[in-house]
């Protein structure tokens, strides 16, 4: 077959290269189920890369990575955002222009990672300020701080908190939001409360209302009260609720 050159060539590029050489010497080799000979390819060793990590992360400064890490290897080497640092926009620089940017709650929430770029020597991962923070508590699987990105919304935060809780009140939810400067009044009305009722909410996410920076939302439990049973106290052998038919 000779010698081949693999220089600049990806995994997949030379393993097509070598299944095209192959096939001209050992009849065998194909793709498919139907191949007789078969051949695998592991690089043994990996260069490395020296990237830069800056803004809002623990650590920021230069550092040494292998060929084959990523954004994401890189943010972990730092330390990761800070609790000013952005987690919904981390930008990846190459040559002082933006060529990608990472979504960490992809990975974070879903275990998505198509979005974390290959990094190269000299690239530059910028962490930027974070973006806008809602307060999310009550019925909620992961009740937290959650930034948000510019167009997204009620329906957005409530997928990110993987959804309600089994008990949650799923008729309406209550948004405590802190009035823009120009909306304030001299008497100290600063706040103000809504309530968002749809009937969205019972498909398990809920309306696509906007939300404000600074935002807290609540959502509810069902109340304790049950019909179609009696409480029975006393004497008895079993104490408590006691189910009834209904009339």
């Amino acid at each position: 077959m000779g010698q081949l050159n693999v220089a600049n060539l990806t995994l997949a590029e030379l393993t097509d290269l070598l299944y095209t050489r192959l096939a001209r010497v050992y009849s065998g080799v194909r793709r498919g189920p139907g191949a007789t000979t078969r051949f695998s390819v592991s690089v043994s060793r990996l260069r490395a890369v020296q990237v830069f990590v800056t803004g809002d992360v623990a650590r920021p400064g230069s550092f040494q990575l292998s060929a084959a890490g990523t954004a994401m290897t890189a943010l972990y080497a730092a330390g990761g955002p800070t609790e000013n640092g952005s987690f919904r926009r981390v930008e990846v620089r190459r040559g002082g222009k933006l060529v990608d940017s990472l979504d960490v709650y992809d990975y974070l929430l879903r275990g998505e990672s198509a979005g974390d770029a290959r990094l190269e020597n000299g690239d530059v991962l910028f962490v930027p300020v974070r973006g806008i923070q809602v307060k999310l508590a009550g019925k909620v699987v992961r009740p937290a701080i959650y930034e948000l990105k510019p167009r997204e919304t009620l329906a957005d935060l409530i997928r990110a908190a993987g959804g309600f809780e089994a008990n949650a009140l799923r008729r309406r939810v209550q948004v405590d939001r802190i009035l823009p400067p120009a909306q304030r009044g001299v008497n100290g009305r600063d706040r103000v409360v809504l309530d968002i009722a749809s009937d969205q909410f019972t498909d398990g996410v809920g309306p696509a209302f906007a939300l404000a920076p600074g935002d807290s939302v609540t959502v509810f439990a069902v109340a304790d009260r049950r019909r179609s049973a009696v409480t029975v106290l006393g004497n008895v052998w079993t104490p408590g609720a006691v189910g009834t038919a209904p009339a």
